[in-house]
């Protein structure tokens, strides 16, 4: 059974999902690294992912990727938005926004690509349109419910490539068994009419791979201004793997004995650093 951290809650919390697996192929899925180096001013970059071996037949080919960093950051705080573009059968290209100082060239992108969900789990896309300034959220509804709330995983993909300008934070809220939300928050205020993005995601209760773990979620509180309201957990898993593994997560925002402020205050973003410590940045 995955392990589940828990921490007493005040306001509300952040849980998240993870997806760890060993670098290649295993069936329909594909998983790797990339190394996105950034450069002032403006910390944003793109590069080319290729897989090993493309994939084949006509199914839609959805990618879904989180930032990572290579090495333990000497200050907290310094996320990064992450998206991803011209995605097909062969490869795609992905994209950060790095925020404050950057990572000093340390930020790489955990992905994983696949044709279809994990048995009983679904998956798509949706487009947020065209609009002008601050957050967005939309309400995914499962055609069919799951028997419980399902694992979530989300990423931005750009229609139009390399607009730095349309990079945003994302995350999850209200979570159930029939449906779950998705928020965008733009990284600057009224930087230009935000247009062609989508948000590919995945849902799932079960997965079971070769080389796979799965940790279901860890649970933060926002409740210090410690390491500018950047909190980190260390995370053992119950097994080793022969080498760093992909990390894939998403951040989900939940609410506990109070009522929702509203999405449009709670921006968040997160991390992971030399795979052992997980991130969230408010």
């Amino acid at each position: 059974m995955p392990t589940i951290h828990r921490v007493q809650l005040r306001l509300c919390c952040a849980s998240f999902v993870l997806w760890l697996l060993a670098q290649g192929s295993k069936g329909s899925f594909k998983a790797g690294k990339a190394n996105v180096a950034t450069v002032s001013p403006g910390l944003f970059a793109c590069q080319q992912v290729s897989f090993a071996t493309p994939f084949h037949g006509g199914q839609e080919v959805t990618v879904l990727a989180s930032l990572g960093r290579s090495i333990k950051s000497p200050t907290r705080g310094n996320g990064g938005a992450i998206w991803v573009e011209s995605v097909d059968q062969s490869g795609f290209k992905t994209c950060i926004l790095e925020y404050s100082d950057g990572s000093n060239n340390t930020a790489e992108v955990n992905w994983i690509a696949t044709q279809s969900a994990p048995s009983g789990g679904k998956r798509g896309s949706i487009s947020f349109g065209d609009w002008a300034t601050g957050t967005q959220c939309k309400i995914i509804n499962f055609q069919q419910p799951f028997q419980s709330p399902p694992v979530i995983l989300v990423t931005p993909s750009h229609q139009t490539p390399e607009r730095p300008q349309d990079a945003m934070a994302v995350w999850i809220e209200d979570s159930r068994k029939d449906s779950f939300k998705i928020c965008l928050k733009e990284s600057k205020i009224f930087d230009v009419v935000h247009k062609d993005i989508e948000v590919n995601w995945m849902a799932y209760t079960e997965a079971n791979f070769d080389n796979f773990t799965l940790t279901e979620s860890l649970v933060f509180t926002n409740n210090t201004q410690q390491d500018n309201y950047a909190f980190c957990q260390k995370v053992n898993f119950t097994s080793p793997f022969f080498a760093p593994p992909v990390v894939v997560l998403t951040p989900k925002r939940i609410y506990r004995n109070v009522t929702s402020p509203g999405s449009e205050c709670d921006a968040m973003t997160a991390w992971v650093e030399v795979n052992i410590t997980l991130f969230l940045f408010f």
